[in-house]
Parts: structure tokens; sequence; C-alpha cells
């Protein structure tokens, strides 16, 4: 009798234990996406730059040329970039007088890292300039309150060769950045213009832009950076194997910095991938990793290929896995400049 109710007594103890414990969280994957295609028209000039969304295969379509400089978000930002898909370069001046800077001779012109990382800018980290030792280092970060023209260095932007020469150089001071915005001084390196704008800050989307055109304003390019994954479009590429260093426009394909990872297979067919195998591939942010050589140039057919067995695995910013790979880069009418290419959500 007292071994049954011993007995009882343990199952009693035993339910009660495991109903302190946590039942192992379970992870349940989401049926595969089917295998979608989209073409995109950039044009056979790739004039048109084009925000792509793979979720639900939206696309928002600019101009590429658009804009000049695009200016860091966030609560901390303040790196700068300009848009290498025009030629554009920077460079920084040994002088804080806006007015005194009127050439570009010996200037040292300089271009983004194609990654975009934000260390390796044609302007640098504008807010404490320091030049070489012979130099007076400029801080650039003031206040609103305080003086615009005592201290900060003096940029040269080189607009690209598309535009005439009055047109085509700027001079510009960045005078000072907060949570919520930048101020700019700017004018023709004739001095024929001058202005000065405030750069409204924004979270809803990466950068916010600025164009030289029409005396100097902000636009906005890019969509929501929740709603887009990758753009197509004209950027700058280096190749650093030349002698010297060769800085070349080209039509590719960048991510969206916000929370994109990809990576590149050569080693499975597109079909052969699946999301166990697309976790295997080393993934990482630069802009660049997909970029322009999934298609190489035959000077035998004088035109593009797409290079065989070169699949990317995207992880979006909610943590989905997609496989994609290009499939062709001319329309139905041999035009170039519309890549073609399916994906899948994994």
């Amino acid at each position: 009798m007292n071994r049954i109710r011993y007995s009882i007594i343990a199952i009693i103890v035993a339910i009660l234990l495991s109903s302190c414990f946590r039942k192992e969280d379970t992870l349940t994957l989401s049926k595969p996406g089917n295998v979608e295609v989209a073409t995109i028209a950039q044009g056979s000039d790739y004039a048109n730059q084009i925000f792509f969304d793979l979720n639900d295969g939206n696309m928002l379509v600019n101009d590429f040329a658009m804009w000049d400089l695009a200016f860091e978000n966030g609560v901390n930002g303040f790196h700068i970039w300009i848009n290498g898909g025009k030629g554009m370069y920077a460079g920084v001046v040994n002088e804080t007088n806006i007015d005194m800077v009127q050439d570009t001779v010996g200037l040292t012109w300089r271009w983004d890292s194609p990654t975009g990382n934000p260390d390796s800018t044609a302007i640098g980290n504008w807010t404490n300039y320091l030049p070489t030792s012979s130099q007076k280092p400029y801080t650039s970060v003031q206040r609103p309150d305080e003086s615009e023209q005592t201290t900060g260095a003096v940029y040269l932007v080189d607009r690209g060769n598309t535009f005439n020469n009055a047109d085509r150089y700027w001079k510009i001071k960045f005078l000072w950045v907060t949570g919520d915005a930048y101020k700019i001084k700017y004018a023709r390196l004739d001095n024929t213009y001058k202005d000065s704008l405030i750069i409204e800050k924004s979270n809803q989307f990466n950068f916010s832009y600025f164009t030289f055109d029409n005396g100097g304003q902000q636009i906005t390019v890019e969509p929501n950076k929740s709603t887009w994954d990758i753009v197509f479009t004209r950027y700058r590429y280096v190749f650093y194997s030349t002698t010297p260093y060769t800085p070349y426009v080209v039509s590719g394909v960048l991510l969206n910095p916000t929370g994109i990872y990809a990576g590149v297979d050569s080693t499975l067919t597109f079909e052969e991938i699946d999301y166990q195998k697309a976790k295997q591939v080393p993934l990482v942010t630069a802009r660049d990793i997909i970029g322009y050589n999934w298609k190489t140039y035959s000077f035998d057919s004088q035109s593009y290929l797409i290079a065989p067995n070169r699949n990317y695995i995207i992880r979006d910013e909610k943590g989905y896995y997609w496989k994609l790979r290009f499939i062709d880069f001319y329309n139905e009418s041999g035009e170039k400049g519309y890549p073609k290419f399916e994906y899948q959500r994994l």
C-alpha cells in the first residue's frame, strides 16, 4: 500500500517539476517561395536607377544623375558620399574662407570606395579634418549659433565631365551636423553664385540627398529604407590592380546598407541551392558584393555575356534568405541595359 502511495506521489512531483521548465522553442521554416523572374529597364545608356524589393517585386525608378551628395541619416550620422556614377570627385583645400578658393590647382582629387565603407569616402571625416603636419588642423563641426567662416576646411567638388565649367566645379563647406540636420555653405568656383542650406535628416531613409542643380536643393531619391533590398545603378569601381589605380564608372547592383547581407556561390547550380546550403555561404555588407561582374564583355561577339554559375545569396532585413542569378542583359529587341534575373525566397 505504501509502495502505491509513493508511486502516486512520485508521479505528481514529476508533473509539477516538468511544468516549471520552459518547453524548447521550435523554429518553423516557411515554405520556399516560387522562382520569380524580373527584368530591370536601365536603358542602353544606363540612365535609370531602379530600387528593387525582393519580397513583392516593387520598383522605384529615377535618374541616377539626379543627386550629387548623399548625407548619412541617423542621430550620429555625419558621413557624406559623392555620386560616383556621374564621375564625380572631391578634394579638400588648405583654406577656411570659401571666397578665397578660385581654382583647382594642386588639388588631390579623391573618390568613394564602391563598398560603401563610411571610412573610405572622398570627403572623409570632415568633422575633424587633419591635414599634413605643416598645415593647420580644422574642426568643422559647429553649433548653429557659432561662426560659419572661421573654422572648417573648404572642399571642392567635380560633378563630372558632362557639365560645363561654370556648373562643373563647386566649393562647399560643411558647417555643422546635429542629430536632426546638417548645414552647408556652397558656391560656384568663380563665385557667381553662393548660398547655404540646411539638410534635414530623416530616419525613414538611409541618406538625405543634395543636388547643386537649380541653385542647390535637398531632394528625395530612394524609397523608405525598409522597402527595398538592392538597387541597379551606375557607380564607380576602382581597379587597384593597375598602376596608377583606375577609377571607372560601371553599371551594376548595390545593396541596401540597412540590414542587407549578401554573398556569392559558384560551386553549386542555382537549382541545388536550398536554405541549408545558402546558410553556409559567407555573407558581407559590402554594398558592391553583387556589383557588375555577373556580366563580361566579349570582344569576339561584341556583346555582354552572363557569367556562368554565379549565384548570389541575400539575407534581407527580416532574416529571410534568397537566391538570385542573372540570365540576360538584353531585351527582346537586342538592346543592352535590361538585366534579367531569377530569384527565390528559400
